[in-house]
């Protein structure tokens, strides 16, 4: 058990991995498909990281990404899926959650993020980029690229925004 829970977690953060919840996406696809349901999901990027981790080193860093986590763990949903992706990048699944929904959940988190102290004793901003996709028929991995695209959309267009992807031809 101690070693299924090793595998499925990131180590720092102690929510699932990347590996984690590219395995349920693929089942979940599959569901939302069958029944119609909507499905959604949110690429998160903090903004300009490794400032943080080159001005205050990367045990501060780390600190900063535990933080993070646990803001964001409290404005998501319990049925909402959230993962560490890489490095400064997180996933957001929204089951049963159109584009919409799914962009108001981003624009919670940008704002909260954007605002909150972050009460340690050194002062620093933090912001973050969002792509919002809605699953559209396609695959998985479709899904997660287009969402990914839209993230690189907000970052190219000045950061700190959400971008959204309503179809696959808009990326090609």
């Amino acid at each position: 058990m101690k070693f299924e829970y090793l595998a499925c977690t990131d180590s720092l953060t102690r929510i699932r991995n990347r590996h984690t919840v590219t395995e349920w996406l693929e089942e979940i696809t599959i569901q939302t498909k069958l029944n119609n349901i909507p499905f959604s999901m949110i690429f998160i990027d903090i903004d300009h990281f490794k400032v943080v981790n080159d001005t205050h080193g990367h045990s501060f860093g780390d600190e900063v990404l535990v933080k993070f986590t646990a803001t964001i763990e409290m404005l998501i949903r319990r049925s909402d899926v959230f993962a560490r992706w890489g490095g400064e990048e997180f996933i957001i699944f929204c089951p049963e959650t159109n584009m919409g929904a799914a962009v108001d959940i981003a624009e919670r988190i940008r704002d909260t993020i954007m605002t909150k102290e972050w009460g340690f004793d050194k002062q620093f901003n933090l912001t973050c980029s969002f792509g919002v996709a809605e699953l559209a028929d396609e695959s998985c991995d479709d899904l997660i690229k287009r969402a990914d695209l839209a993230l690189l959309k907000a970052k190219k267009m000045g950061r700190n925004r959400i971008e959204i992807s309503w179809d696959r031809q808009q990326y090609k």
